[in-house]
Order: structure tokens, then C-alpha cells, then sequence
């Protein structure tokens, strides 16, 4: 379709954008167990390991239950790049 703007030029606009953009907007929840965290410092370096990746929205850690909750953006992340970013970290990772 097409979109005028306010000094009169067009802009075309494709079905294919709103589809890319519906695909960017969508979200899921990933549940990881996480082994070797002790303390709240341990905590904060697997939050902070999460959320140095593209896509992470929330991330919701555990230390009573070793879990971590993240949600994200499966277009711009997955959950093997989480288990490898609290790897990189210093902590075990699988998802649940």
C-alpha cells in the first residue's frame, strides 16, 4: 500500500514489513536451570550474562529454585545462546 507523507512524497509499504515486524514483536519464555550459583553476586552475573543478548526482554533469576526465566525474541535470540552466555559466565545451564 501506499503511504503519503506530510511534504507529499510516497513511501511503499509491503505486506512482507508487517509480517517482519509481528515476527520481531513476538515473544516466548525460556526456563533454564542454573547450577553453581551461591550468592546474590552469582545471581547478578547470570543476569547480567542474559541480558548482553539481542532479544532478552526480562530475565526473572532464581537462587532459591537455581532457575532463570527469560523472555525473548526467538527472531533475534534462542535458549542455546542463553545456555552459552551463563557458560561463559561461569555456571552450568540446561533448559528446562
Amino acid at each position: 500500500y501506499l503511504l503519503q507523507s506530510a511534504n507529499g512524497s510516497y513511501k511503499i509499504h509491503t505486506e512482507t514489513k508487517r509480517e517482519d515486524q509481528i515476527m520481531f514483536d513476538k515473544t516466548e519464555t525460556a526456563v533454564l536451570s542454573v547450577s553453581g550459583m551461591h550468592c546474590n553476586h552469582c545471581r547478578g552475573k547470570v543476569e547480567q550474562a542474559l541480558s548482553s543478548l539481542k532479544g532478552v526482554k526480562s530475565i526473572d533469576v532464581d537462587l532459591a529454585s537455581a532457575t532463570a526465566h527469560v523472555t525473548y525474541v526467538p527472531a533475534k535470540t534462542n535458549v542455546e545462546a542463553m545456555v552459552a552466555a551463563v557458560n561463559d559466565a561461569g555456571f552450568g545451564a540446561e533448559v528446562r
